[in-house]
């Protein structure tokens, strides 16, 4: 059996701030994250069933199957993007002599941070430039509209790259125009000159976060 198998609910195969019930099995590929506790527990009573054999009775692997919530992710911390080429001497360091290979774009450290909870919708988020506390997640986007078109998000990504799941602080902007298209102002990671698009699930406000609310 494959989580797959399992009728198809509302859940997704990574977690953020929303989906953070998950589900396990031993036989599957991975976790499923829940929005709801219902969700998680008729996906729970179907996949416990699926481990009963009429003939056989139940399989012992029915005891593995897990669930729980998490609450800290492996995130993102201290990044330090690579300094602008003139900065680098003929070694390819830096002022405090950290070496800058040629495939290297930033250094970071990993911390486990803590997923808060309360998360808004990002249809609530504000787009007059103020900065947001995020959760981005790649795959939340759709990256092409339907029509074989790409969508904003997508389409900024393909060109630059994209932030990393994770936790971010984002700014609204960064549309541009070639001369056949325009693209649109999206999401950005805040100090990154519009360079590093994110694909944000959620958001909070940064006065909230900062006194800790």
């Amino acid at each position: 059996m494959t989580a797959t198998e399992i009728v198809v609910r509302d859940y997704k195969t990574h977690p953020d701030p929303e989906y953070r019930l998950f589900l396990f099995g031993p036989e599957w590929d991975g976790l499923m994250f829940f929005k709801s506790e219902q969700a998680r527990a008729e996906a729970a009573e179907e996949a416990i069933n699926a481990y009963k054999d009429l003939d056989n009775g139940w399989s012992e692997e029915v005891e593995c199957l897990l669930m729980g919530e998490v609450t800290h992710l492996c995130t993102q911390a201290n990044v330090v993007e690579r300094p602008p080429a003139e900065d680098l001497d003929e070694e390819g360091c830096d002022g405090e002599g950290s070496y800058w290979g040629p495939d290297i774009e930033k250094r970071c450290d990993y911390e486990m941070l803590p997923l808060p909870a309360g998360g808004r919708p990002m249809d609530t988020a504000p787009q007059d430039g103020t900065p947001i506390l995020v959760y981005a997640q790649h795959d939340s986007d759709p990256y092409h509209d339907g029509r074989d078109r790409l969508t904003p998000y997508g389409a900024h990504a393909e060109a630059m790259g994209h932030a990393p799941d994770g936790f971010h602080i984002v700014v609204w902007g960064g549309a541009y125009e070639e001369e056949d298209f325009r693209v649109p102002d999206w999401w950005f990671v805040e100090g990154s000159e519009f360079e590093t698009p994110a694909a944000p699930v959620c958001w909070w406000p940064l006065p909230m976060i900062a006194e800790g609310k």
